[in-house]
């Protein structure tokens, strides 16, 4: 698991609250899904997945649409970010 923090916008001390962007990469091995491409996309909905949780987020958006990337390797990739307020 890869986690970038691309920009705080705003911290509120008061709050306890703060604005930010972050991109995230996660990485899995899955057999159930060799293929026989170079590389080939899903969508997140038709495979299973690790959940990835933001734990006391008020509010999140998703910044890229939820597909998974397969390699020859069995390798799984899911790729996103998110701005958070």
């Amino acid at each position: 698991m890869g986690v970038a923090i691309l920009d705080i916008d705003k911290i509120s001390a008061a709050d306890q609250a703060f604005d930010a962007n972050f991109y995230y990469i996660l990485r899995w091995a899955d057999p159930r899904l060799a293929h026989d491409q170079e590389r080939k996309s899903m969508p997140l909905n038709e495979v299973w997945h690790p959940r990835f949780l933001i734990l006391n987020q008020p509010r999140v958006w998703a910044s890229f649409p939820e597909w998974l990337l397969l390699d020859l390797n069995c390798g799984v990739s899911r790729k996103d970010g998110h701005e958070e307020i």
